[in-house]
């Protein structure tokens, strides 16, 4: 038999007799409905800092960064700017690494499919198992963009890059 009490958006589970935000008998969800909501910026809906992003049947939790006391996006509209892998069709959720590479000639892109450059074009891809050959392959993360609801590659350097510029390959 449970009893709760509530103590100032609390709950105390007599048989745990611990406070608590969810009982390990219970199996409560955390009480997300107290935490603080913010207006995004960017698309002007209403949002918590932190929570489910859900895109194409994946789900994942993330956390938004707080910058003057306000987030750049909701959490629907990151779920929105999820693509997939041009290889194996994972989902790139935004903040996830990604590789470059070039496409072959035969492939056509979907409309999931995201080009990057012109001049050999290449696709984005996850760094997943069946798909990069090896950590090394990272060249960017997925982001959100600063001013519009979609998302780009940011580059950087792959790991092999750093090791050329630095000339100590053998």
């Amino acid at each position: 038999m449970f009893r709760w009490f509530f103590l100032c958006l609390r709950s105390v589970c007599l048989d745990c007799r611990i406070i608590q935000i969810s009982c390990s008998k219970t199996r409560k969800a955390p009480m997300m409905k107290f935490r603080r909501r913010y207006t995004a910026t960017v698309c002007g809906h209403r949002t918590r800092s932190e929570g489910k992003v859900s895109a194409y049947g994946e789900t994942i939790t993330t956390r938004m960064p707080i910058r003057d006391g306000k987030v750049a996006f909701c959490l629907n509209c990151l779920g929105e700017m999820a693509i997939r892998c041009a290889w194996c069709g994972a989902v790139i959720f935004i903040g996830d690494p990604v590789t470059l590479y070039i496409k072959p000639s035969e492939m056509e892109l979907g409309a999931d499919t995201v080009a990057y450059g012109s001049d050999p074009v290449c696709v984005v891809g996850c760094l997943g198992w069946d798909c990069a050959s090896t950590g090394a392959d990272r060249t960017g993360f997925w982001m959100p963009h600063e001013i519009e609801r979609c998302g780009y590659v940011h580059r950087v350097l792959s790991p092999l890059e750093q090791a050329m510029m630095t000339g100590d390959m053998c």
